[in-house]
């Protein structure tokens, strides 16, 4: 595989994994509207970058009907790492388990971030103003991605961190 196909590939990888977690993390929090809804949505707008990539990718030769995406082991492993937290002693429950759900969102947004500037870079270099264009419509809904999720760590940080503690230092 040529480089800019290695780089759609592990574009792909990634917008497979953070559907994934978006609707691992809905899946973990149903009660949590405000969270559960939003989650189910973006792990649909993922589904949808991968979908654009398939096309984009096709021009330069690259299939990603071959790439690899996260396997059923891969799913099962996740679900069993999350079940694990509330074995930990000192768990607090589900609010400790939102907060890491959302810490590994934004890692995985922040590396798909990357990736969607360097495909951007890529299509400047290359000329390819349509692919721009399409890149930057997609690398935006992923800041936006982002955004939510920093605003939702914003929100719930304080309520859950501070729920035990003292008054004071």
């Amino acid at each position: 595989m040529n480089r800019i196909g290695t780089l759609f590939a592990d574009l792909h990888h990634t917008e497979t994994a953070l559907a994934g977690e978006f609707r691992g993390t809905a899946e973990r929090h149903p009660g949590d509207h405000g969270t559960h809804r939003v989650c189910r949505a973006l792990a649909q707008q993922c589904e949808q970058h991968t979908t654009a990539l398939h096309t984009l990718a096709q021009p330069y030769g690259v299939d990603l009907a071959e790439a690899r995406s996260p396997g059923l082991l891969e799913t099962a492993l996740g679900a069993v790492r999350h079940a694990g937290q509330a074995l930990r002693p000192g768990h607090q429950g589900s609010g400790l388990s939102l907060l890491h759900d959302l810490r590994r969102l934004y890692q995985l947004g922040q590396r798909g971030s990357l990736e969607w500037t360097m495909l951007a870079q890529a299509a400047r270099a290359l000329r390819d103003q349509d692919l721009l264009g399409q890149v930057t419509a997609l690398h935006r809904e992923t800041l936006g991605q982002l955004k939510w999720i920093r605003t939702r760590v914003s929100e719930t940080a304080p309520q859950i961190l501070a729920v035990d503690h003292p008054q004071g230092p």
